[in-house]
């Protein structure tokens, strides 16, 4: 995901952050060339020649963060809606009744779920993905709590 940016002491120039998916690391793009961050810090020079400072901040519960220049927030990606935080989120229920398990695999959905709603798939897809991924989970958990009864606890308790 690219999205072009509009810094302030920028103008004029071609600012693009780009997003590298699950593994890669996100990279600042100034008129086409990469920018080298430096533990999460960007130097840049801006149009007037001062050395500027753009730091990254991690946006919690989203896989894009957000750059500080001069103490000022800019979005690297659209905020999610109200709709989307509950279906991003619907996994994580999974911990009141599922415990570690139940957590692991809700939190797993999740992120995934932030992957599918970040990506350029059409909109009722992206729902019907997230649906899908949440029903796995499920699935996954309660085969897992399935068969942790019938063979670890059953040779636990000497039953069998």
């Amino acid at each position: 995901m690219e999205t072009i940016l509009k810094l302030s002491g920028f103008e004029g120039q071609n600012v693009e952050f780009k997003g590298k998916g699950v593994f890669g690391t996100p990279t600042l793009y100034i008129n086409g060339q990469p920018q080298k961050p430096v533990r999460r810090r960007y130097e840049l020079r801006d149009t007037q020649g001062r050395l500027i400072e753009v730091k990254v901040k991690p946006s919690y519960f989203d896989i894009y963060p957000k750059l500080e220049v001069d103490g000022k927030v800019y979005a690297t990606a659209r905020p999610f809606t109200w709709y989307e935080y509950i279906w991003i989120g619907l996994p994580l229920s999974m911990i009141a009744f599922g415990g570690a398990i139940g957590g692991g695999l809700g939190g797993a959905a999740s992120y995934i779920n932030v992957y599918l709603f970040r990506s350029r798939l059409n909109g009722v897809l992206k729902y019907l993905f997230a649906a899908l991924v949440s029903l796995v989970s499920f699935i996954l958990w309660a085969l897992i709590v399935a068969w942790l009864q019938a063979t670890v606890f059953k040779k636990a308790t000497g039953a069998g």
